[in-house]
């Protein structure tokens, strides 16, 4: 028979260890029995094991509570065991501010209350001291974010409808503060339901619909005639930790400073991306799928997943998981699936690439890298000509860049001939193939010695400071001119080598920071053990012995020199990692020196070619006026977030038309310079929220040396955007 772990592991699953049946009902019987007959032997292994599995596979979550309660009908004493346990590592998550375990426990609670282990009253509790945490949060500008309603997340069987109620009526702001959506809101109007309203709403159409949802498995009911019978233990206290206080001075920095920390520490939940309808309940669905990324997915929810995987891959700052996560998950389920997830992730591409002018630059990169990388698997099949009109548009126009990055990055991927081949059927995008690349060795070495002096460049820009980069640039401009001909290629090349550089530079100093903190540990153990050595020295010198029958101060010679030569060597080692320490520190000056230099000179050069290029500031303010100043007037004012953004500024929402219509897509009728404009102001917002925790270390000399000198508003508004700094600040900024 199967180990228990094995058991309680696979439960659920349709495998050997439970003869190939899928039957929930027999797998938890199954389970149960031989878990009961372990607790006498390994009943600390199972509790622990149990809490383990808890966290680490939540979809199991409903099936472990229903064990838990049938176990609970024998041994009340194991079963208290672990909601003891299950409190101390809920406390621990929220002292050390993890969210995503908190809201992990509180499902798990919720199950076990479901199975009737725990107090309904308990959890009550819970919930009532989370949500004051949250309160504070708003109310006084203090307080634990993670404590942020993770009562939402949990389920509402046997929960007091009217605390449910209260939870969600408390504060809209609340909301506003922690849950933005990223949707199509086009149905909303200004004074209608804001995401709370609808949020209850919803919840209420779930509790008249008898909490039936079909990503919520309730396996206890089958159980209930049992489970009643079982004694519901209490849960003990739990303390949200205490809060620093207020800053005593507090400027619009130091407030940008902590909110930048804060959301790095505490990121914000995951938001919808509406790409098809939907239904009322699916809302309460999302908040299991988006802990479900492992699970095998049901045809019927093919739409839910793919719109949890976009949601999760086009979140800024940062994706859950890494980009080539979500490939690999993409592109198993479209084989695993091949009758209806496919279709669902075409479906969901054709309609972000109609929005696309509304995506994020960002968002727009993560999509062409993912794009380009899962055609490779696919034989690179798509159906290209329904992007054929895209060579009709201005040559920056985000359609038209967005399909020649992905045939470009599918060449990489594979070979020239080959993408070639795949876009057949329309020929005309052959235009959009990069040049077909060829052997060239003008950069070969004779003789030890450079033969071209394109090599002489190559070796210069290689591992050289920001300083040093510039100068080459400078030197070199001819010969770039030579080696781009036209105006793109050398700025394409220009932006390479200055992408390179600022890579290159974060990377440095990530490395020198983090070298420097290890020393600093190695400081301290290499202070204590010469402290050690010297006390151990000191003792032995001041120590009373006799020699010839006489009294002398000291130990015997030979240990006295043994604890003398120990004390000198560790002393050296102490000085030789103090050396170590004060050589990387001033490496690390340095560079941050070196890195202020390079963001002010980006940010400097990008306001002065924006500025020549930008219409004047008196005629356009914003986004909006700079797509007005050809073409019909845009309906989407991206200068904040559009719905295509997961991020949202402002800490709301905004509107954009459905895929159909055709006001989003009038941003391709303005002219090619307002396109690189729009283009090269997305690469600044998205550099600057890239980069954010860089810039806010150097703010107050970005604001002096260039915000608060006289450049475009334009220009001001997409680095506040990426630094998400309030816009309000433009005017004293």
């Amino acid at each position: 028979m199967s180990s228990w772990r094995t058991l309680l592991l696979r439960i659920g699953n349709k495998c050997p260890e439970y003869g190939g049946s899928a039957d929930v009902k027999e797998h938890i019987e199954t389970c149960c029995g031989v878990v009961r007959r372990e607790l006498e032997h390994s009943a600390g292994d199972i509790s622990s094991f149990l809490i383990q599995c808890a966290e680490g596979l939540p979809h199991k979550i409903p099936l472990l509570g229903t064990v838990i309660g049938l176990l609970n009908l024998e041994n009340e004493n194991f079963v208290r065991g672990v909601i003891e346990t299950t409190q101390t590592r809920f406390q621990e998550a929220l002292d050390s501010g993890n969210c995503d375990r908190i809201r992990v426990l509180v499902r798990f609670l919720t199950a076990l209350m479901c199975s009737k282990v725990l107090q309904a009253a308990s959890l009550v509790v819970v919930f009532e001291t989370l949500l004051s945490s949250a309160a504070i949060t708003v109310d006084e500008e203090k307080g634990n974010p993670s404590c942020n309603l993770c009562a939402a997340s949990s389920r509402g069987d046997g929960v007091s409808y009217g605390w449910r109620r209260g939870i969600f009526e408390h504060k809209k702001s609340l909301c506003r503060h922690w849950l933005v959506l990223f949707e199509d809101d086009n149905d909303l109007s200004a004074g209608e339901k804001d995401f709370l309203e609808d949020l209850w709403d919803r919840i209420k159409f779930l509790s008249s619909n008898g909490w039936k949802a079909d990503s919520f498995p309730r396996p206890h009911l089958a159980f209930e005639a049992q489970l009643v019978g079982g004694k519901a233990h209490e849960f003990g206290p739990i303390n949200a930790p205490e809060q620093p206080e207020p800053l005593s001075q507090f400027s619009g920095i130091t407030y940008g400073r902590e909110k930048h920390n804060a959301e790095l520490r505490y990121p914000q939940r995951i938001r919808r991306l509406y790409i098809f309808p939907t239904g009322k309940s699916e809302l309460v669905e999302r908040n299991v799928l988006q802990k479900w990324l492992a699970c095998p997915c049901p045809s019927d929810m093919s739409i839910l997943w793919q719109r949890l995987f976009f949601a999760q891959l086009l979140l800024l700052p940062q994706p859950p998981f890494r980009p080539l996560y979500y490939t690999l998950v993409i592109m198993d389920l479209c084989k695993a699936l091949p009758g209806a997830f496919p279709a669902v992730v075409a479906g969901a591409v054709r309609a972000l690439f109609e929005k696309i002018a509304d995506l994020d630059m960002e968002c727009r990169n993560r999509l062409i890298l993912w794009f380009s990388h899962h055609l490779s698997n696919f034989q690179f099949i798509w159906r290209w000509e329904e992007w054929a009109y895209v060579l009709d548009l201005p040559k920056w126009a985000p359609q038209r860049v967005f399909v020649q990055e992905v045939v470009e990055r599918e060449v990489c991927l594979s070979y020239w001939e080959k993408i070639k081949q795949s876009i057949e059927n329309a020929p005309a995008l052959e235009e959009l193939l990069p040049p077909k690349g060829s052997p060239n060795f003008k950069y070969s070495v004779e003789d030890g010695r450079e033969k071209t002096e394109y090599h002489a460049i190559s070796t210069e820009l290689s591992n050289k400071s920001f300083t040093h980069l510039i100068t080459v640039l400078e030197r070199y401009g001819q010969v770039i001119t030579r080696l781009c001909p036209d105006l793109d290629n050398q700025i394409l090349l220009i932006a390479e080598i200055l992408g390179n550089a600022i890579s290159k530079t974060y990377n440095r100093m990530s490395d020198l920071r983090k070298e420097v903190v290890s020393l600093k540990k190695n400081v301290l153990v290499a202070e204590e053990a010469a402290a050690r050595a010297k006390a151990e020295l000191d003792a032995s010198e001041s120590k009373l012995t006799l020699m010839n029958g006489e009294p002398v101060m000291g130990d015997s010679p030979v240990k006295m020199k043994r604890l003398k030569s120990h004390a000198d060597k560790a002393k050296e080692e102490e000085e030789s990692v103090r050396d170590s320490l004060d050589a990387k520190e001033a490496l690390l000056a340095r560079a941050t020196v070196e890195k202020e230099e390079l963001f002010l000179a980006l940010y400097k050069n990008f306001s002065n070619v924006l500025k020549e290029r930008l219409p004047d500031a008196s005629k356009a303010q914003t986004l909006r006026d700079l797509k007005s100043t050809r073409g019909d007037e845009m309906a989407v004012d991206t200068d904040q977030p559009s719905t295509m953004e997961v991020d949202d500024e402002n800490g709301g929402t905004k509107k954009s038309k459905s895929n159909g219509e055709s006001e989003s897509s009038n941003v391709c009728n303005i002219g090619e310079k307002e396109q690189w404009c729009l283009s090269t102001l997305g690469h600044i917002k998205s550099f600057s929220r890239q980069y954010a925790s860089e810039v806010w270390s150097h703010i107050e000399k970005l604001d002096a040396e260039v915000l608060a000198q006289d450049i475009h508003p334009l220009f001001r508004r997409a680095v506040y955007s990426g630094l998400r700094r309030p816009i309000n600040e433009l005017a004293s900024g």
